[in-house]
């Protein structure tokens, strides 16, 4: 393999790292959607374009240690993975060929892991909580997103700032809504941006503008804390979330507890079935 990505622990022990030592550390996440986006074809919130490409591309082509790319290629297969939840993508072999091809000076590069974040929060919630309980929660927040406002809180927390964006095509109404991100950064010590594959680019306009902050995208932690299966691994294991979220706000019902039951019957069956005739694509 010429491209490896980190395991999560190893992403986590790095990341964390950085956020206590540094006042600016940024995270962006590069799944199938934002490698095949730079491709040109379309992705699920957003129309591709020129212009989308560019900007994504441009992001990539950021080098910095404080500036972190978490890529979805050749990361170790970790407990509870199976196809559909966080097991490497079939089409993984693709992805690496094309950031090869595109970007030569990759070659021999180690990311951090793309679905970190999610499979924490699934996998091992108190190391999730304990995550957002040290480097987000009781920090001064900005989030950039269109999930509403009391859900984003039931997760992260109080918001110093709320940037509200379109759900789909956000990118292409940014010259409306970036400036506000910019004239409020100075206001804030997190910024967590929610918009798709133009989070990267947002990530790349504030590192281009020299915004000192810990700017971290946490991927669709906040859809699965909605309820939106906007996701395969949210409809898969979405409830899992709740265990994450501020402890005033988790469901302890008897309903949700029973139904969650069954739905762990359910996909314990699913694993070992997936399980059986999975092969590593790589």
């Amino acid at each position: 393999m010429s491209l490896r990505s980190k395991s999560t622990t190893e992403s986590l022990a790095h990341l964390t790292d950085l956020l206590r030592k540094n006042k600016k550390v940024y995270f962006s996440r590069y799944g199938d959607g934002e490698i095949y986006t730079m491709v040109g074809k379309d992705c699920l919130e957003h129309d591709v374009s020129d212009a989308l490409e560019r900007g994504l591309i441009h992001s990539f082509e950021i080098y910095d240690p404080l500036y972190l790319k978490a890529v979805g290629v050749n990361y170790p297969v970790e407990p509870g993975m199976i196809h559909g939840l966080f097991a490497p993508y079939i089409d993984n072999f693709d992805l690496e060929k094309y950031i090869l091809k595109h970007f030569p000076k990759e070659e021999g590069a180690v990311y951090e892991n793309q679905i970190l974040f999610h499979y924490l929060s699934v996998f091992k919630p108190e190391v999730m909580t304990k995550f957002l309980d040290e480097f987000v929660r009781g920090k001064r927040i900005m989030f950039i997103g269109s999930t509403a406002r009391d859900v984003v809180e039931k997760l992260y927390g109080p918001l110093e700032v709320y940037i509200q964006i379109p759900s789909k095509n956000a990118f292409y109404r940014m010259d409306e809504w970036f400036p506000e991100i910019v004239k409020n950064s100075h206001k804030v010590d997190v910024i967590l941006p929610s918009a798709g594959v133009a989070s990267n680019i947002i990530n790349a306009r504030l590192w281009d503008a020299g915004v000192e902050a810990h700017v971290l995208d946490l991927g669709s932690l906040v859809d699965a804390a909605e309820g939106k299966g906007s996701r395969k691994w949210i409809k898969l294991k979405g409830y899992k979330v709740n265990k994450v979220l501020l402890p005033q706000y988790q469901n302890h019902s008897v309903v949700f507890k029973t139904q969650n039951f069954f739905k762990d019957i359910w996909f314990e069956g699913r694993k070992w079935w997936k399980g059986k005739n999975y092969k590593l694509p790589y």
